[in-house]
């Protein structure tokens, strides 16, 4: 009898093939390394954008992409703002020069208009020398009022990573912190305009023409004072308060009588001070009002009468 063999079970042959992809070692292929410099300003209403000089460097040879970030300092968002005490000064981090993209922290960063992009080819110990732009916004800086006058600080972290702006960052290769310090410097203006005008710093005179003279004829103008320091103003009159002929040899005078923010002036012991202010000023300036009125007039001889007051401000805090 031939024996019956029982087929055995086979297992099916699976093969496995494995995709082995290299993935970008973040942090260790190029070595890229970061220079920064501090930022130290003197602000002033006229203060430009400020083109700042960074270099980025690769060590090693293989060729790499790259995307450099920036912290929003000690602000919680990107309102980035400098601090002195408990007054605050805006600024703000960007791109271009034309301030369109403002410049963002790694977890932040979705495209290439969030951070500084670049890129190496192979070869080691490069470097490329790249710009940011920090503003002050002449606006935040001014309004409501001026900024007080002080030192204001923040400081900011700049972070290189090897990677693109889309592809995710993790892992810096190096950060490095900046220290920015503005400095606003006590700032007092003085502005002499007719009744009712606005500030205008280049308006330092003014010229009350009387005509011919009458008892109790009045003229005005405004004095305004810009300032972020408080101020004091001071009259001080050539001919100790009253009008005297333009002749030397005539020894007669005219009085008059002067007002500043409608209070009584006298001028006739020397240098006065007219009006006071403390704190900061809008762009404006705060105005005070003067009057000047003639007083009596006898048998003066005719001719021309005149004084000549110097008006001095000067900050007070």
């Amino acid at each position: 009898m031939t024996g019956i063999e029982k087929p055995g079970i086979i297992a099916p042959l699976t093969t496995l093939a494995l995709l082995l992809a290299a993935a970008p070692a973040f942090g260790g292929n190029c070595h890229l390394g970061l220079n920064v410099s501090n930022v130290n300003l003197v602000w002033n209403t006229s203060l430009p954008t400020q083109q700042i000089n960074f270099t980025v460097t690769k060590q090693k040879t293989d060729a790499c992409d790259f995307v450099v970030t920036f912290s929003k300092g000690g602000a919680g968002d990107y309102n980035r703002r400098m601090t002195s005490g408990a007054s605050t000064l805006n600024y703000q981090l960007y791109k271009e020069s034309s301030l369109t993209n403002i410049l963002k922290d790694a977890p932040d960063v979705t495209s290439a208009n969030d951070a500084i992009t670049g890129s190496f080819g192979t070869g080691a110990n490069q470097s490329q020398s790249l710009t940011y732009f920090l503003q002050i916004p002449y606006n935040l800086a001014t309004s409501p009022r001026l900024k007080l006058a002080g030192t204001y600080l923040d400081s900011y972290v700049v972070s290189v990573f090897n990677g693109t702006a889309s592809s995710g960052l993790s892992g810096p290769d190096q950060t490095a912190g900046v220290s920015l310090s503005t400095e606003v410097p006590r700032n007092v203006q003085l502005s002499l305009v007719c009744t009712g005008a606005g500030f205008d710093p280049n308006s330092t005179a003014q010229s009350l023409d009387f005509g011919t003279l009458t008892e109790n004829a009045v003229r005005t103008f405004d004095i305004r004072i810009l300032t972020n320091a408080g101020f004091s103003v001071t009259f001080a009159s050539q001919n100790q308060g009253v009008l005297r002929h333009t002749s030397p040899d005539v020894r007669t005078t005219i009085p008059y009588a002067v007002t500043v923010n409608s209070a009584f002036q006298n001028l006739t012991n020397g240098p006065v001070v007219v009006a006071t202010g403390s704190g900061q000023t809008t762009t404006s300036g705060t105005v005070n009002p003067v009057s000047i009125t003639i007083g009596s007039l006898k048998d003066e001889i005719a001719g021309n009468y005149s004084d000549n007051i110097t008006v001095t401000v000067a900050t007070t805090e």
